[in-house]
C-alpha cells in the first residue's frame, strides 16, 4: 500500500523538477523502487481463483496486456499532441510555462491509477491485511529450476530496458513528425489490443486441451527488443537518410510480440508456482529486483556505450542511437538466451505437464524446446542477411537530373513544354528570365523543377528565357535521331546523362582575394582552355594568421579575408561573364571550434571565458564579421540559414567540449568531431534544410560548381539530400583513399551523388618520379631513379597490389576522378610541426628523404620547382580522370602561414593583392627564388601549364595514349595521343641530389601521328592559348617542332626537365622547305581565319604576354 501511495508524490515531481540527467536518474530509481508491487497487485487481484487449466490466468494476463499497452500507447499520441516542441528543457532553457500545463493531464491521470489500487488495499478486508503471506515456502530451488533461470533472464533483461525503449526517439531522429506520430501511437494502440486478445484467447484455448508448451517456445523466443534495435541500426548503417516504413512495421511486430511474450512469462511462472502467495511473495522480489536493475539502466548503458564503444544515447543522430543500442542489447539478448536455453529443459515439468522423475523413454519431442531455440536463432540470422541484402542492393536514391557535357546535339524526344517566360526569375515559378543578379541560375533551377512538374527527364535551357522539357527514357533514346547541333549557350539536361564526360581543366586559387580572381579571369583565363576557378571556402571564419582559418566557418554570411559580400558577387559575375565557373569551397561537414588559434601564446584555450588560466582565453569567441559563438552554438546566425544549437551538432551533453575520440578515425567518421570541430547533424532534416538554403543563395549568385570539403566525414545520403534539387554543373567531393577503398557501399554511393577527389595522382607522378637517399653530414647517399620515369605511363591504370611501393591503392574510378597534384593540405603536410614541439624542430628540406618504397606525406609541390612544372604537364596530357585541378598557392616556410599580407599572429590582416613569381628554372628551386618578396606562386602561369590545359580540352577521352617510348638510362618518354598529338619529356637533373640528365634530348627521327609542319610547342608557351578556331600561328616559347611527310620529326629537341606537346590544330605561319630551310607558308588549311581575324588574333596575343616575354615571340 505504501509503495503504491509513494507513486503519486513521484509522478506529480514531473512537473516540478528541471529536466537533467542526474535528477532524471534519482526519479526513476525511486520510481522503479516503490512501484514493484505495482502489476502484482492486479496479478494477485485477478488470480484469486486460478484454475489448474491456466485458461483464467492466461486470458486475464492477456486483458492486463492490453491496458498496459493502449495505456501506454495513448499516452505517448497525447504528449505528442500537446507537445509542439523538440525542446528538452535546461536550467537557461527551461519549458514553456503552456508545455506544462499541457502535460498536467497526464500527469493527473497517472496519479489517479496510482492512488486507486493503494487506497484499495488499505481499505481490502481479509487475506489482504490480515493474513501472513505464508508464501515463502520455496524450500526445494530444484523443482522449480525454470523459474529461477526465466526470472534471472528477465533480470538480466532490465540491464537494457532503458536501450529498449529508444525506438520513439530513433524515429524521431529518423525524420517522423511529432503529427505523425500522433497517428502512428493511436495506430499501435489498436494494434497491440487486437493483437494481444487474439493471442490470450488462443492461449487460453490452448490451455485447455493440453498445449501449453506453446508457452515455452513463446519463452524461448530471443527478446523483441533485440529485433527493433537491429532493424533501426541496419536502416541507420545502409539507408541513413529519410523514414524508414519497414523499420516501423517492424517495430509494430516486435511490440505485439513484447506483449505477447510478457503475458506468457507471467502465465508460465503462475503454474510454475502454484500458489498465490508464492507468486506474491517472489513475484514481488524478482519485480522489485528488475526495477532497480532498471532504475540504473540509463547511467549503466550510457557509461558502456561511451567508454567502450565511443556511442551515445544522448544524440538525436538516428546512426548514433542505433550503434548505443545495439552495443548494449546484443550482449544482453545473449545473456538471455543462454538463461532461456537452460530454462527450457525443466519448463514442460515444472508446468505440471508431465511427472517429475517418472521412467519413461526419450522422445523426440522433448527436444523440442533446445530446438527451437536453436532455430529460431537461425532464423534470426537469416533475417539480418536477408534485411542487410535487401538494403545494401538497393541503390541509394537521388534524383539527379545532371548537365549532359559530352552531347553535340539537341535531342528529340517527346515534347511535353516549350515556353519562353523571359520575364525576370523567382524561384519555383515557371520564369526564365535573368535573376535580381543578373544570372540565368535561377531560371535554370525553375526549368528543372518545371520538367519534374510535368514528368520529364529531360529539358533544354537557353539562358535568353526559354525553358523546353522532353521525355526522353534512355540515353540512346536521348542521342538518337538528334541532328541539330547544340548552340552554345544553351545547355542540355537530363535523367539520362551523368556528370562525367565533360573534360574540365580548373585551378585552385588559395587565398586570392574576390578581385584579384575577377581579374585573373578576365586578363589570363578566359579563351585559355580553362572552365572553372576554385575559391577558398567564401563563408565567414574565425581570426586568425593561418590559412587553416578559412576552413572554421562561423557563419554562412559572405564576408572573409578575400572580401566582401559585394565583391563576391561582383567576381562571379566577371568569372561567368568570360565563360570561366566559380567552384566554392564548402563545409558543411562542421563549424568552428571554441578555441583560440591566434595568437599563439593563447593557442589551444578555450576562447570567451570570463578569466584568464592555462585553458581559458578572455579573447572573445568572433568571426571575421563580428559574429559572436561559442561551443556548439551559433545563435547570432540567420534563422533558416545559420542559427545552429547545440542540438544541431552530434555531442554528448554531459561533455560539450569533446565528441568521439582523438583522431575521429578510430569512430565513427561520420558522427565524430574532425580533429575537435564541432560536427553538425547533417541527418537532421533542419540542418539540411539551412545547408540547402545557404547553397541555394550561391547558385542565385552564380555558382554552378561545389567542391565539398570534408565530404568523407558526411553520409553520402545526407550530401545527397542537402544539394538536391539544385542543377549543379559540377560537384567533387573530398574523399579520402581509406573510406573509398574500405569495402563498403561509400564509394558507390558518393559516384551516385557525383565526383570525388583523386588524391592517388600526385602519391604516384612523386614516388615514380623522385630520387630516393638521404642527407648526411657526410654530404649523403642518393640514388638516380630515371629509371622508374617510365612508371608514369600507369597513371591511372596502376596495380592495387605488387606495383613496388607502399602506396599500392588503385585511383578511383577512372570517370569518376578529379586527378590533382597537390592541395592546400597535401602539399604542405611535410611541414607540420609535430604535437610536441621542440625548440629545436625546424621545417624539412624541400627533397623528400626516402628509400624509394615508402613515399610517406611526400608530395610535389612549387618548392620541387621543373619536377613539379613537369608532373603538371604530364598530367594534363594524359588522359587519366574525368577532370583535372591545377594548383596556384603562395610561397610558405611553415605549416600554418598564410597568404601574403598577412603578418604572424595578427588576427584580422587583408590578404595582399596578387603580384606572381615567374618560373623556376632548377628542380627543386633556389633559395633565391624562395627569397621573392612576390610570395604569390601562381603555378597556373608557369611556362607550358596553361599551353597543355588547352592541350587536354582538345584531345579529350577521344584519342587514347599509343606508342608509348622510353629510355631508361636517361629518363626520356615520348607518346601519342590517337592520331592529334604528340608529346615527349625528359626527366631531366636535381640540383640537391646531384642525380639525372643534365643533356638536351634530339627528337629528330621520332615518328608522330601528325601531318607535315611546323608546330608550336604547346608546352613552352608563355601564355595562354586560345581555342584552334582563334589560333594566331604564333609561337610565344620555345622553337617550333618540325614533322616532315612521314610524320617524323626533323627539327626538335627536349631540354632537360622540359617537354615539348605538338599538336594538329597548333602550326605556325612556316613550314620546313624541300632545302632544309625555313620558309614562308604559301597555303594554309581550311580553318585558316582571313587575314584581318589572323593579324588581330597576333595582336590579342601579343597583349596578353607578360611585357618581359613579348620581345622572346617567335614568328
Amino acid at each position: 500500500s505504501a509503495s503504491l501511495l509513494l507513486q503519486a508524490p513521484l509522478n506529480l515531481a514531473i512537473l516540478l523538477m528541471k529536466p537533467h540527467f542526474a535528477s532524471a536518474i534519482v526519479v526513476i530509481f525511486l520510481y522503479g523502487f516503490v512501484s514493484a508491487t505495482g502489476l502484482l497487485f492486479v496479478v494477485f487481484n485477478f488470480l484469486l481463483s486460478v484454475h489448474p487449466d491456466m485458461s483464467r490466468a492466461a486470458i486475464r494476463m492477456g486483458f492486463l496486456e492490453v491496458c498496459r499497452y493502449v495505456v501506454m500507447w495513448l499516452s505517448s499520441s497525447y504528449v505528442f499532441v500537446v507537445s509542439p516542441t523538440s525542446q528538452a528543457g535546461s536550467s537557461e532553457q527551461p519549458l514553456p510555462t503552456s508545455e506544462l500545463v499541457s502535460l498536467s493531464p497526464m500527469v493527473i491521470v497517472s496519479v489517479v491509477f496510482a492512488l486507486i489500487p493503494g487506497l484499495l488495499l488499505l481499505a481490502a478486508p481479509g487475506a489482504y491485511r490480515d493474513d501472513r503471506f505464508p508464501g515463502w515456502d520455496f524450500s526445494n530451488p530444484g523443482n522449480n529450476l525454470s523459474y529461477i533461470f526465466l526470472s534471472l533472464s528477465d533480470i538480466v533483461g532490465a540491464i537494457g530496458s532503458f536501450p529498449a525503449t529508444c525506438y520513439i526517439m530513433w524515429w524521431i531522429a529518423e525524420g517522423w513528425s511529432t503529427a505523425s506520430l500522433v497517428w502512428i501511437g493511436m495506430l499501435i494502440a489498436v494494434l497491440m489490443a487486437a493483437g494481444t486478445v487474439l493471442w490470450s484467447a488462443m492461449l487460453s484455448r490452448a490451455s485447455v486441451h493440453g498445449f501449453s508448451f506453446i508457452i515455452g517456445f513463446v519463452l524461448l523466443l530471443f527478446p523483441p527488443s533485440v529485433l527493433r534495435a537491429i532493424t533501426s541500426e541496419e536502416v541507420s548503417t545502409w539507408q541513413n537518410i529519410g523514414t524508414s516504413h519497414a523499420a516501423l512495421v517492424v517495430s509494430m511486430i516486435s511490440l505485439l510480440y513484447e506483449g505477447i511474450r510478457s503475458s506468457a512469462s507471467w502465465t508460465a511462472k503462475i503454474k510454475i508456482l502454484n500458489s498465490n502467495w508464492r507468486l506474491l511473495s517472489f513475484g514481488t522480489l524478482v519485480i522489485t529486483v528488475m526495477n532497480l536493475v532498471s532504475a540504473g539502466s540509463p547511467w549503466l548503458s550510457q557509461r558502456i556505450a561511451e567508454k567502450w564503444y565511443s556511442a551515445s544515447f544522448i544524440s538525436r543522430n538516428q546512426k548514433e542511437l542505433a550503434d548505443a543500442v545495439v552495443v548494449i542489447l546484443v550482449p544482453v539478448w545473449l545473456a538471455q538466451s543462454a538463461l532461456q536455453i537452460l530454462a527450457a529443459p525443466h519448463i514442460h515439468e515444472d508446468m505440471g505437464l508431465v511427472q517429475r522423475h517418472s521412467h519413461r523413454k526419450y522422445k523426440v519431442k522433448d527436444a523440442i524446446p533446445i530446438g527451437f531455440a536453436m532455430l529460431t536463432a537461425l532464423g534470426l540470422a537469416m533475417l539480418i542477411s536477408v534485411l542487410d541484402a535487401e538494403l545494401t542492393s538497393t541503390p541509394m536514391y537521388y534524383d539527379a537530373v545532371y548537365k549532359c557535357g559530352s552531347d553535340k546535339n539537341y535531342p528529340t524526344c517527346k515534347l511535353l513544354v516549350d515556353e519562353t517566360v523571359d520575364t525576370p526569375a523567382v524561384m519555383n515559378s515557371w520564369t526564365y528570365g535573368l535573376n535580381s543578379y543578373g544570372q540565368s541560375t535561377t531560371a535554370k533551377f525553375n526549368c528543372r523543377m518545371r520538367m519534374l512538374s510535368e514528368g520529364g527527364d529531360t529539358f533544354v535551357f537557353w539562358p535568353s528565357g526559354r525553358c523546353m522539357v522532353q521525355k526522353c527514357g534512355s540515353s540512346e533514346a536521348r542521342q538518337s535521331n538528334s541532328k541539330e547541333p547544340i548552340v552554345y549557350p544553351s545547355e542540355v539536361w537530363s535523367r539520362t546523362c551523368t556528370m562525367s564526360g565533360q573534360n574540365l581543366v580548373g585551378v585552385q586559387l588559395l587565398e586570392w582575394r574576390w578581385e584579384d580572381v575577377a581579374s585573373e579571369c578576365e586578363m589570363h583565363l578566359r579563351s585559355s582552355g580553362v572552365d572553372f576557378v576554385q575559391v577558398t571556402p567564401v563563408t565567414e571564419h574565425i581570426l586568425g594568421d593561418s590559412w587553416a582559418i578559412r576552413y572554421q566557418p562561423v557563419s554562412y554570411r559572405l564576408e572573409t579575408r578575400s572580401g566582401t559580400r559585394d565583391e563576391f558577387v561582383d567576381m562571379v559575375a566577371r568569372c561567368r561573364a568570360v565563360g570561366i565557373h566559380v567552384m566554392v569551397d564548402v563545409i558543411l561537414n562542421h563549424m568552428a571550434s571554441p578555441y583560440v588559434l591566434t595568437p599563439k601564446s593563447e593557442r589551444g584555450k578555450y576562447c570567451g571565458q570570463q578569466e584568464e588560466s592555462h585553458n581559458s582565453s578572455t579573447l572573445p569567441c568572433i568571426g571575421w564579421n563580428g559574429t559572436v559563438f561559442a561551443n556548439r552554438q551559433f545563435l547570432h546566425g540567420r534563422e533558416r540559414v545559420d542559427l545552429f544549437q547545440r542540438k544541431d551538432f552530434h555531442h554528448y551533453p554531459g561533455s560539450d567540449k569533446v565528441n568521439c575520440g582523438i583522431p575521429p578515425w578510430n569512430n565513427n567518421l561520420h558522427t565524430c568531431d574532425l580533429n575537435g570541430l564541432p560536427d553538425l547533424d547533417t541527418e537532421s532534416v533542419k540542418v539540411q534544410k539551412m545547408q540547402n538554403y545557404f547553397l541555394t543563395e550561391l547558385f542565385e549568385i552564380g555558382v554552378t560548381m561545389l567542391r565539398l570539403d570534408a565530404a568523407s566525414f558526411i553520409y553520402p545520403q545526407s550530401i545527397g539530400h542537402i544539394l538536391q534539387p539544385i542543377p549543379w554543373d559540377y560537384i567533387v567531393q573530398e574523399m579520402y583513399p581509406d573510406q573509398l577503398y574500405s569495402g563498403d557501399k561509400t564509394a558507390e554511393w558518393a559516384y551516385t551523388v557525383g565526383q570525388v577527389t583523386d588524391f592517388s595522382t600526385g602519391v604516384w607522378l612523386t614516388q615514380t618520379l623522385l630520387d630516393k637517399g638521404f642527407d648526411s653530414d657526410s654530404g649523403g647517399h642518393w640514388e638516380d631513379r630515371s629509371g622508374a620515369f617510365k612508371d608514369w605511363f600507369r597513371l591511372g591504370n596502376w596495380p592495387s597490389n605488387d606495383c613496388g611501393y607502399k602506396e599500392c591503392r588503385p585511383p578511383v574510378r577512372a570517370d569518376k576522378g578529379l586527378v590533382f597534384l597537390d592541395n592546400h593540405d597535401v602539399q604542405r603536410e611535410r611541414w607540420k610541426p609535430p604535437e610536441k614541439m621542440t625548440p629545436d624542430w625546424k621545417p624539412p628540406p624541400t627533397q623528400c628523404q626516402w628509400d624509394g618504397f615508402q613515399i610517406g606525406s611526400c608530395r610535389l609541390n612549387y618548392k620541387n620547382g621543373l619536377d613539379y612544372s613537369l608532373a603538371t604537364r604530364f598530367m594534363l596530357a594524359w588522359p587519366a580522370g574525368d577532370a583535372a585541378r591545377i594548383m596556384s598557392s603562395y610561397a610558405w616556410e611553415y605549416f600554418e602561414d598564410g597568404p601574403p599580407g598577412i603578418r604572424p599572429d595578427s588576427r584580422q590582416d587583408v590578404t595582399s593583392h596578387v603580384t606572381c613569381r615567374g618560373t623556376p628554372t632548377t628542380s627543386p628551386v633556389t633559395d633565391a627564388y624562395e627569397a621573392d618578396d612576390n610570395r604569390f606562386v601562381c603555378e597556373h602561369r608557369w611556362q607550358g601549364i596553361l599551353g597543355m590545359a588547352r592541350l587536354r580540352k582538345q584531345v579529350g577521352k577521344d584519342h587514347p595514349p599509343n606508342s608509348q617510348w622510353q629510355d631508361d638510362k636517361i629518363g626520356v618518354l615520348s607518346f601519342n595521343l590517337g592520331n592529334v598529338a604528340f608529346v615527349a619529356l625528359s626527366r631531366g637533373y636535381n640540383i640537391h641530389t646531384k642525380q639525372g640528365n643534365t643533356d638536351t634530348f634530339d627528337l629528330e627521327n621520332k615518328t608522330t601521328p601528325l601531318p607535315k609542319g611546323t608546330y608550336c610547342n604547346l608546352a613552352s608557351e608563355l601564355g595562354p592559348v586560345p581555342a584552334p578556331e582563334f589560333w594566331s600561328y604564333l609561337c610565344t616559347g620555345g622553337d617550333p617542332v618540325v614533322v616532315g611527310d612521314d610524320g617524323e620529326i626533323k627539327k626538335g629537341s627536349i631540354l632537360p626537365n622540359g617537354m615539348v606537346a605538338i599538336h594538329k590544330d597548333y602550326t605556325t605561319a612556316s613550314t620546313w622547305g624541300e632545302d632544309g630551310e625555313d620558309e614562308d607558308l604559301v597555303t594554309l588549311s581550311d580553318a585558316t581565319a582571313p587575314a584581318s581575324a589572323a593579324d588581330a588574333a597576333v595582336a590579342r596575343r601579343r597583349d596578353e604576354l607578360p611585357a618581359s616575354a613579348r620581345s622572346d615571340v617567335v614568328v
